[in-house]
């Protein structure tokens, strides 16, 4: 966009830029890197740093007076030194613009407290203090918790029908930090051939013509709320009695699982039901508490096409049959002081 209103002369390209730039100050997480699991790119999960937005920091903020973008053209140079990877490819521009070479700006972006719902893209982002989540409509994968050290993935999977977890068709802000997500999974079966088909190889039959039986339908509703120290999160089902369903929550940068029952080192490998209580996941500076715990089943790999358990994550599973109705607690143990005070929308 800046390209365009450069080779132009048209500015409101310009306002294109702006808009993703400021976009983009809600999307790097606590440990500086940029939040990317809903990339739909090269770059998804991967680990990447602000570095390259430098210069639209830079020429957006000069151009017109935006603070919080030369803020972060500092704070960009400061996690370049703090994570030790090369510096923004810059100096050209610095050659070629002596309007660059005289700026002198002092002080670093601190990015307060905030909820952001993006609603076009299906995409939540919030920040409390020290903590930010994400949340994704139609993603398996839905919620994010990242507190700089450590970071958790949330999934509400399963087998009934052709549904093997759950994927929000409806999210929705209830209010600040307070979201609802929510799926209605379709059931049906096929009946039998009307008549009996020419060819006995079932996949060459033509099974679109067959009739169905339509239900019963699954409901999936998915609460989540902002606390003070983490999240609370929601999961009902209903509509189907007698499914074996789990919750998933992915830890990666974990070293130990600790409860009243056992200790246990991790190494990113584990896939561990725990059956109640509180749970506490951490590693030498930070801790996640997760409860109330329930197992009522032991079915966790899923069936067919199910996901496959995220690579290099301990994983914990709660299980259950459907219907069911639990609310877990994410906690960060680090986070008793709350938040900044923030801006709301």
């Amino acid at each position: 966009m800046i390209m365009l209103s450069e080779a132009t002369g048209d500015c409101s390209y310009e306002q294109h830029a702006v808009r993703n730039l400021r976009m983009m100050l809600t999307y790097w997480e606590p440990d500086d890197s940029i939040f990317t699991a809903n990339s739909t790119r090269f770059d998804r999960d991967r680990l990447i740093y602000p570095k390259d937005y430098y210069m639209e920091y830079l020429k957006m903020g000069m151009k017109y007076g935006i603070p919080e973008f030369l803020q972060m053209c500092n704070t960009i140079f400061e996690i370049a030194d703090r994570r030790r990877i090369a510096s923004p490819d810059a100096l050209i521009w610095f050659m070629l613009c002596p309007a660059y070479r005289r700026l002198e700006y002092q002080g670093s972006y601190r990015r307060p407290d905030f909820d952001r719902f993006y609603q076009e893209s299906g995409i939540a982002r919030g920040q409390r203090g020290r903590f930010t989540y994400t949340l994704m409509n139609g993603k398996s994968d839905f919620l994010y918790f990242h507190n700089g050290t450590m970071k958790l993935g949330m999934k509400v999977a399963g087998s009934f029908c052709e549904h093997r977890a759950f994927k929000s068709d409806r999210m929705e802000r209830a209010s600040w930090g307070e979201y609802h997500l929510s799926q209605t999974m379709r059931g049906w079966y096929y009946l039998s051939f009307a008549q009996k088909p020419p060819v006995s190889d079932w996949r060459r039959m033509d099974n679109a013509s067959r009739d169905k039986l339509m239900g019963p339908d699954m409901q999936v509703d998915v609460w989540v709320k902002e606390t003070e120290d983490g999240l609370d999160v929601r999961v009902k089902t209903s509509g189907v009695e007698g499914a074996p369903w789990r919750i998933e929550l992915a830890f990666t940068g974990v070293e130990f699982l600790t409860n009243e029952y056992v200790h246990l080192p991790l190494t990113g490998s584990e896939a561990v039901v725990v059956k109640q209580g509180y749970t506490e996941l951490g590693n030498e500076r930070d801790a996640l508490i997760v409860g109330p715990c329930f197992g009522g089943h032991r079915f966790i790999q899923g069936k067919e096409d199910s996901e496959a358990k995220i690579p290099g994550a301990a994983t914990v599973y709660l299980t259950d049959y459907t219907p069911f109705d639990h609310e877990i607690r994410i906690r960060d143990k680090m986070a008793g002081n709350g938040g900044t005070g923030g801006e709301k929308p």
